[in-house]
Formats: C-alpha cells, structure tokens, sequence
C-alpha cells in the first residue's frame, strides 16, 4: 500500500520547533559518540561484529593485507587489538601474581613449618630434659635398692649356708660313731704329747671313754698318766683336753662357735649365746671342725702340788 494514497487526518503532524542555540551549553571536551545498530548494541557489544573483525584482522594478516589505519579506527580492530593486548597483560600479570602468591604461600608454609619444628623441638626438649632427670632419679632409686637388696641378699645366703653348715656337722656326729675316737686322735696328736693329760667330757660321752682311749692307743701308742673327768658345763658334747702344753676346746659348741667366727668376718652375726667361759674367744682359740686350737700354756706346779699330783698318778695308773 502506497503511503501517499492515505489521508493527511491519518499522520499525527505536530509542529516542531527548533532550539535556541544560545541556550545550549556547549563543552569544551571533545565526546565520543558509539553508533549502535537496531537492537540498540554498541560495536564493541555487538558479538558479531567482533568475531568478524577478527576474522578481518586474521585473513589480512595472513595474505599481507593492509586495511587503511582510519577503516580499522572506525571498524574496531585497533580498540579490539588493545582490549586483547590489556587482556593478555591482566593474565600475564595474574599468572605472575599467582605464581608470586604461591612461592609466598610456600616460603610461608616452610618457614612456619621449621618455626613450628623449633617450637616442638623445644617444647619437647625441656620435657625430655624432664623425662630424663625424672629417669635418672629413678634408676638411682633402683640401683640404692639393688644396692641394698643384694646386701641383705648376701646376708641371707651367708647365714643359709652358715646353718646349712651347722646342719651337716651335727648331722655326721649323729650319725658317725667313731666321732669320739677320731677327735680324740686330733687333740691328742695337735697337743703333741701323751702323758699326763687331762680329758674332760659331758655326762653321755663319759662311759665311751674307755674304748676311745683304747682306739687312741692303738693308733698313736700307749698314753701315761691319763685321766677322764665328767665336765657338767659341757652340755653340747665333744672333748676338753688338757695337758703341760695347754688346753685343746674340741667340744661341739666352740665348733659351732668357729664357723660362727668365720662368717662373722663377712658380716653375718651369731645367733646363739654361749655362756660358758670356756668358750670365749679371747682366753681360747677357736677350735675347728673335728677339733683345731691354739694351746694356752698351764702355769708351772709348786713342789707341793707336784707331790700331790703325783699321789693322784699312781692312783690313775692303778685305775688304767
């Protein structure tokens, strides 16, 4: 339809009035003006238009080919050239940022990591530091009781076997008949002498005499001047021999007393009380199993007592 056939009443017609141009303010700056195509899109909005500058900017490019400098103004290559430009810049500089973040992130990280190893290894220094004074007070601790444990462990073993040796002494005498007549050799043969002894036994052992002396005598030879005696202060059995030489301590109780003298050097204290004054250790010595002492020297006689004594030698001698 031609619009020149339709009515003029069809036109809304107004009339127009031009501005004053004294009343415009005009700047002095130069604006820029962006032409837009129908939907209202500016070129550097416009997706099209910018996927076919570049195609322009590749394809002259690649056949040498010059666009002139006003065209390519006017067109947006030169704009998108430094949009793409400044977009490179801002991702190079990214990437530097980021990769600067990132070994400042990491020197962060091992320096914190070496601080926190020296802060650990400091914390747990002084607790070992701690552990270890605590450790060593407890080993001493441990070495004083081993210290002690063993003493009274020593101890222990001292006086076991200090009984255990008491145990086998009257054990042989108990059963060994013969005890009497082997011991009697020994003081007889340690007091080198055999005349005019003294022999002084307890009440059980005092009728076995005879045959011990005869067992004597057979073996060592014929004894003078002889004579037994009933000791009632001997309660634990054995034999006192006196003679000119001294006197021989062979009863069971100083026995006993010399394996208790003998571990009274390592520490080991006696455990019985012997009363008899006989038996002290410091008018006698100690005579050891199966009879062995020190002979104390007897003091020399008067003539009267010698007289006497001989009386008391043939009466002896009537009796043997």
């Amino acid at each position: 339809m031609n619009t020149n056939d339709l009515p003029l009443e069809s036109f809304d017609i107004s009339d127009y009035e031009f501005d004053k141009f004294d009343e415009v303010t005009l700047s002095d700056q130069a604006e820029s003006y962006d032409f837009k195509n129908l939907d209202g899109l500016s070129l550097d909005e416009n997706p099209e238009h910018q996927k076919a500058i570049k195609f322009e900017r590749k394809t002259s490019n690649e056949n040498n080919f010059l666009i002139a400098p006003i065209v390519r103004e006017h067109r947006g290559l030169i704009k998108q050239e430094e949009n793409e430009r400044e977009i490179r810049v801002k991702d190079e500089v990214d990437r530097r940022l980021q990769s600067i973040e990132k070994q400042a992130f990491e020197k962060g990280y091992t320096e914190g990591v070496e601080i926190g190893k020296e802060e650990v290894f400091k914390q747990s220094r002084i607790a070992t530091e701690e552990k270890l004074v605590s450790l060593t007070e407890l080993i001493e601790e441990v070495l004083c009781f081993k210290a002690e444990l063993l003493k009274s462990e020593k101890k222990q073993v001292y006086e076991t076997v200090r009984n255990l040796a008491k145990w086998v002494i009257l054990r042989e005498i108990k059963d060994d008949d013969d005890y009497l007549n082997r011991l009697m050799e020994k003081l007889v043969l340690e007091m080198q002498t055999k005349t005019n002894l003294l022999v002084r036994v307890n009440k059980s052992d005092f009728d076995k005499m005879p045959e011990v002396l005869e067992f004597v005598q057979e073996k060592l030879g014929k004894m003078t001047n002889v004579r037994v005696e009933m000791d009632y202060d001997n309660t634990s059995g054995g034999i006192v021999l006196e003679a000119e030489n001294g006197i021989l301590n062979g009863t069971l109780s100083q026995q006993l007393l010399s394996v208790d003298n003998l571990f009274n050097n390592v520490g080991v204290e006696s455990d019985e009380i012997y009363s008899d004054p006989e038996l002290e250790p410091k008018e006698e010595a100690a005579v050891a199993p199966e009879a062995e002492a020190e002979a104390e020297p007897e003091a020399e006689a008067t003539p009267e007592e010698e007289s006497d004594e001989d009386d008391s030698k043939g009466e002896d001698d009537s009796e043997s």
